[in-house]
């Protein structure tokens, strides 16, 4: 819902975030960072049925920390576990007859990688993430992906 939130109506929006580091010691780092969205609708999303959806708003929010280890069994190596939620649809102002107003769940994403030097030039890079409520639905399974950069 928080991608789409009025149906295909032209759409504005005033955002705000902050975000945050924090080298805690020489090994561990951690990185957070949050979000929020009023999205507000400027039109019509069918001229042809008259859906004219002008005015109507809604609250997105998202957020993420991560923490980093580096020099992690070889120096310029850095492992690094986060997560956050996906930007998600609290509040969405409606029309009658429109079947969802908000996600219904809230989406997070779980992640981690290690950034391995090959070469001064060169990094191998294995991670994997895993997708919770996908689509901000729980009746969704998880994704779970596995990479692997070079």
């Amino acid at each position: 819902m928080a991608s789409d939130p009025f149906f295909d109506a032209p759409t504005n929006r005033d955002s705000y975030g902050i975000t945050g580091d924090w080298r805690i010691n020489d090994t561990f780092h951690l990185h957070a960072t949050g979000a929020y969205a009023l999205a507000r609708a400027q039109g019509f999303a069918n001229p042809a049925n008259g859906e004219d959806r002008r005015g109507l708003g809604a609250d997105l929010w998202t957020w993420a920390a991560i923490l980093s280890a580096v020099d992690i069994f070889k120096e310029g190596a850095v492992l690094s576990v986060g997560g956050g939620q996906y930007v998600t649809a609290e509040r969405v102002e409606t029309l009658p007859g429109d079947l969802q107003s908000i996600d219904e769940d809230t989406p997070y994403i779980i992640e981690a990688q290690y950034k391995f030097p090959l070469t001064d030039g060169i990094l191998l890079t294995p991670g994997f993430y895993v997708v919770i409520n996908p689509e901000g639905n729980e009746d969704n399974n998880s994704i779970w992906v596995g990479a692997l950069r070079t």
